[in-house]
């Protein structure tokens, strides 16, 4: 699904192309380090451990299999369980942590995680959610950047990025 507009993809692109050091991060030991972190947060806003385990299972059946129906299974999640920007703030940490803790040659799994927060943002336009926008778009550009290094220059790869 793309975005409704030019001026989104536009922004998207903005978003890529800006340095990640605007985007405050807490400094962890590894990319790994970074993901248990932000899984915490992400727990620690939800106020529930188990909400963030089922959206580990979501993603890792997303990451293996890009269907419509795991896209829409991890889509869900995220509408049911986030309810408030503190918490569409630290979902944005882990889509960014967890990106940035694939392996470089996991390309397709980036280009997954892209399409489920492209449906995301694409639903929050739909339902004039623009405050969910406004909190989950500042990490997109870490989660772009990724995907472009995991495309290592191949114009094929950069080109669906695009799509996105």
């Amino acid at each position: 699904m793309a975005l409704p507009s030019e001026a989104a993809a536009r922004l998207l692109s903005a978003l890529a192309a800006q340095h990640s050091s605007s985007i405050p991060v807490t400094v962890a030991a590894s990319p790994a380090d970074r993901l248990i972190q932000a899984q915490s947060v992400l727990a620690s806003e939800l106020k529930s451990e188990s909400a963030v385990t089922d959206l580990k299972t979501l993603l890792v059946a997303l990451m293996a299999d890009c269907s419509q129906k795991n896209i829409h299974a991890a889509n869900k999640w995220v509408f049911r369980h986030c309810l408030a920007p503190e918490q569409y703030d630290a979902l944005g940490k882990l889509f960014t942590a967890a990106a940035e803790a694939a392996a470089p040659h996991e390309w397709s799994r980036q280009l997954h995680m892209l399409y489920l927060i492209n449906d995301v943002v694409f639903n929050t336009l739909a339902r004039k959610m623009d405050w969910v926008n406004r909190a989950l778009l500042p990490h997109l550009g870490s989660v772009v950047r990724c995907a472009y290094a995991a495309a290592n220059g191949d114009s094929k790869k950069t080109e669906k990025i695009e799509k996105v």
